[in-house]
């Protein structure tokens, strides 16, 4: 049963990827959103298939709500930092209210366990510590902002200097990639 469900979150993992890869060329911006949950499976059901670390390896629900709720709040910490100093603003939201309590609840917990995943991978392509967070930056601050310039999901504040935004953005993205990295770590202790 467990490989059916690692199998199954491939594929379903692989088509969001593609489906995911249409939606940024035909510029809609929910393009995000399935490049993150089918990343997140494709890489979880990869990582959890090569007996390498992974969130697909949580053992209970109490292990699984309390990473979650750990990715959640941290997502409400990034959109409280943004609104408080008015950072950016979404562009393509209908309703910022309902986006963002969505954001918090679904993207962010998703965002976090596909960064987590995809430290895992490299983690365990390349044996080392460094270089695998240093990959998952690099490709994690690449579908951010390059992604971002050509189908803009967020528009900074033209307020801040440039410098001083890409500066706090690096910091945060920093601190996001070892949220990820950390949550996944901790949900090992959680019984």
């Amino acid at each position: 049963m467990k490989s059916l469900m690692i199998k199954s979150a491939k594929i379903i993992g692989s088509l969001l990827l593609a489906i995911s890869a249409g939606l940024y060329i035909i510029g809609q911006f929910e393009w995000y959103f399935a490049l993150i949950s089918g990343g997140f499976l494709f890489l979880g059901s990869l990582n959890k298939s090569n007996k390498g670390e992974s969130l697909f390896n949580a053992k209970n629900t109490k292990q699984f709500l309390y990473i979650y709720s750990l990715f959640a709040f941290s997502g409400l910490i990034v959109e409280i930092v943004r609104t408080w100093l008015d950072l950016w603003v979404y562009t393509s939201i209908y309703n910022e209210t309902i986006s963002v309590i969505l954001f918090i609840l679904l993207l962010y917990p998703v965002f976090f366990a596909f960064v987590f995943e995809l430290f895992a991978y490299f983690k365990r392509k390349t044996k080392n510590l460094t270089w695998a967070t240093i990959i998952t930056l690099i490709i994690f601050i690449g579908w951010n902002e390059i992604a971002n310039i050509f189908l803009p999901m967020w528009v900074i504040n033209p307020e801040y200097n440039p410098i001083f935004i890409y500066s706090l953005s690096f910091v945060g993205y920093i601190a996001e990639l070892l949220v990820s990295i950390g949550g996944g770590k901790i949900i090992k202790k959680v019984h």
